[in-house]
């Protein structure tokens, strides 16, 4: 079985096929993930309901075009998809709110144009389950980085430096291998046994291997 490289997978992109460059797709990414993370601070959401949003998100333009789809409005639609996945509940009358301040600057009174705004997200909710082929199941790495840091006694500042760099991870498909490699030279050296970080003991994981599968 051939294995499928980064470039490999950066080419078969449903976006590819329109002209949208990687790079571009990239900075677009970054765009919503922007966009749904201060929504999710608006709305206040728990960090993994927001990550889940964004992972709803790339799933989606994993399987379709960001010149077939606005990607603001299927933002929206995986941040309300997310609170009810997660249980963390939010009306989608605030949740359509939230999303047009950000965007106008201005809050959206209740008119003809907020009913539009509320058909597309209950419209494209169906268009995001049928593409994610309703698989919602996202086992989120948040608790074990807790479970971890607790384990080992982590310093605040180590604890503080890997939540920012989990939660950034997921922001966008870029490489962290040297926010990562900077981790594991760092913070987290501080923990040792015999010459390895303690972690890597734990989770049975090598510096190398980290830096092949990131």
């Amino acid at each position: 079985m051939e294995l499928l490289t980064k470039e490999k997978i950066r080419d078969a992109m449903p976006s590819r096929k329109d002209d949208i460059f990687y790079e571009e797709e990239i900075y677009l990414r970054k765009g919503a993930c922007l966009f749904m993370r201060k929504a999710g601070l608006l709305l206040k959401f728990p960090e993994p309901t927001t990550a889940t949003a964004i992972m709803f998100f790339h799933r989606f333009f994993a399987r379709r075009s960001f010149a077939k789809y606005d990607r603001f409005v299927i933002s929206t639609t995986c941040l309300y998809l997310a609170a009810k996945v997660a249980e963390t509940h939010r009306k989608i009358r605030d949740v359509v709110n939230v999303a047009y301040t950000i965007l106008n600057q201005k809050a959206l009174a209740i008119c003809p144009e907020y009913w539009d705004l509320k058909d597309v997200v209950v419209k494209m909710e169906s268009v995001v389950l049928r593409t994610l082929a309703f698989e919602l199941t996202i086992e989120m790495p948040h608790t074990y980085l807790l479970h971890y840091l607790s384990l080992l006694h982590c310093s605040d500042q180590v604890a503080q430096l890997s939540w920012n760099i989990l939660s950034d991870s997921s922001d966008a498909l870029c490489d962290t291998t040297n926010q990562l490699m900077d981790l594991f030279e760092s913070g987290l050296q501080e923990e040792k046994y015999e010459g390895t970080a303690k972690w890597l003991i734990l989770v049975s994981a090598k510096p190398r291997s980290i830096k092949e599968i990131s």
